[in-house]
């Protein structure tokens, strides 16, 4: 299964297509059309189907903010490869199908950034929708062939039922301006800068339901902040740069170029500690945040995070969800024994695991590896690891 969007479009995404591949036919359902049918809504959550995706978090999202819909039962192959490699670089949906099926693919990947809000498709994009989810069941089946026997399945299950989607009713993080390359150059004058003309850059694109990127790239304004021109000329031939930015009437070079006038550090711009998300988008409910992370301590639990992933072989987001990192690092012991979820480790492993970590927060060494808990899977636990995925 996947779902195409006007995200590189339009600032509000919306969901355009959605494609269900049963093994040898491949439906396209055009959901501005039909919306969500009731038939695929059944599909979605009856659990005794398992419903395969390739990096599911943004679909995931679409589904629940246009129709309230968390899917169950849902394999992403994305993960497994990931698992199955032990690497943290996603692949493309090519070179997926290639290791495990043997099969070379041609995916148009022009066609994932066309527009597919625009009606009647072009056969191009209709060739892409079918190969985009034709071989993903094949996948999953030989994925679970190697992980059958494994303790990392049972986790991959644990993990997959632990997801939940992010709403896409969000807000500009301004935080996003860390991730920026080289924006650690800038001094407070320039930070200052920047921020202002990436909270314009977001606010006009919002008012033209447009994607900021239409507006301009990160690095034009990024260097619109250093140079400061002082005439709109000089900001105009900045700012022009960016191929895109020519689409646009000089009443937006202007405003964005109104920003930059008087421009004082009024805010002291720093990199936020450890476990604040980075990310260009949050949730317009800010995230809780009534805690102060002990800086020591969130990144001896970062590090074990990466350690124990790469002996246990399991995924470093199985053992600790980034968004609770800061909030654990400013508990008590006893308050991390009580409270502490591991996402993808399944209940046998627990102690071992909250154990480890306690340890390591002492020692900075951690002991657990894959043969251990191979050992503790394989003697008779009563877990249901075999379960059978239709």
């Amino acid at each position: 299964m996947d779902i195409e969007s006007n995200s590189m479009y339009k600032y509000y995404h919306r969901p355009c297509l959605i494609q269900l591949n049963c093994n040898e036919i491949t439906f396209l359902v055009d959901v501005q059309k039909l919306n969500l049918t009731e038939e695929i809504f059944e599909i979605l959550i009856n659990d005794n189907i398992t419903k395969v995706f390739q990096d599911m978090k943004y679909d995931f999202s679409l589904l629940w903010d246009q129709w309230g819909c968390i899917p169950v039962n849902v394999f992403d192959i994305t993960v497994v490869d990931n698992l199955i490699r032990q690497n943290l670089e996603n692949r493309s949906l090519d070179k997926i199908v290639y290791d495990y099926l043997g099969k070379k693919i041609n995916i148009r990947k022009s066609m994932q950034k066309s527009n597919w809000g625009k009606r009647p498709l072009t056969e191009n994009q209709i060739e892409y929708a079918n190969t985009d989810v034709e071989f993903l069941i094949g996948v999953k089946d030989k994925q679970v062939a190697i992980l059958i026997k494994d303790y990392r399945l049972a986790c991959f299950k644990k993990f997959m039922r632990y997801q939940r989607p992010m709403t896409l009713e969000r807000k500009f993080n301004i935080n996003s301006i860390w991730k920026i390359k080289g924006v650690k150059t800038l001094d407070q004058a320039e930070l200052n800068r920047l921020r202002r003309l990436l909270l314009e850059r977001d606010k006009i694109a919002k008012s033209l339901n447009k994607p900021p990127h239409w507006i301009s790239n990160d690095s034009v304004l990024k260097k619109c902040a250093k140079n400061n021109p002082s005439s709109i000329a000089e900001f105009s031939d900045i700012f022009l740069e960016d191929k895109k930015a020519k689409n646009y009437h000089l009443k937006i070079i202007r405003t964005l170029f109104s920003t930059l006038k008087d421009v004082e550090n009024d805010i002291y711009l720093e990199e936020p500690p450890l476990g604040v998300p980075l990310k260009r988008w949050i949730p317009v409910e800010p995230l809780k945040s009534d805690y102060i992370a002990i800086p020591g301590v969130a990144k001896k639990i970062k590090q074990w995070k990466l350690d124990c992933s790469k002996s246990t072989k399991l995924l470093p987001d199985f053992l600790i969800d980034n968004t609770i990192l800061g909030q654990l690092a400013s508990q008590s012991i006893q308050e991390m024994e009580k409270q502490i979820e591991f996402p993808g480790v399944i209940d046998v492993f627990h102690d071992h695991f909250l154990r480890d970590l306690l340890d390591f927060l002492k020692t900075e060494e951690s002991n657990l590896s894959s043969s251990i808990l191979l050992r503790i899977f394989n003697k008779g636990i009563k877990y249901n690891h075999n379960k059978e995925i239709d």
